[in-house]
């Protein structure tokens, strides 16, 4: 049985979707506190935007501020 293409790309984005962007708040703080933890981040500010590139491009957007992203 062959699927039709629309049927098979959104097959394709619910098998690529990543489960962690659904995570409740709670549970992505926690993540994030153990990520800064590990790196050893203990020096960033409450105001930065953490692991959410997302909510970073969002907020250089509507402040009209640039954005530093740093990959490790």
């Amino acid at each position: 049985m062959q699927l039709p293409p629309l049927q098979l790309v959104l097959l394709l984005v619910l098998l690529a979707a990543d489960p962690a962007s659904a995570a409740p708040a709670a549970q992505t703080q926690e993540h994030n506190r153990q990520l800064q933890q590990s790196l050893n981040d203990s020096h960033v500010h409450s105001s930065w935007i953490y692991n959410d590139v997302d909510a970073g491009f969002a907020e250089a957007k509507k402040t009209g501020k640039p954005l530093l992203v740093v990959f490790r």
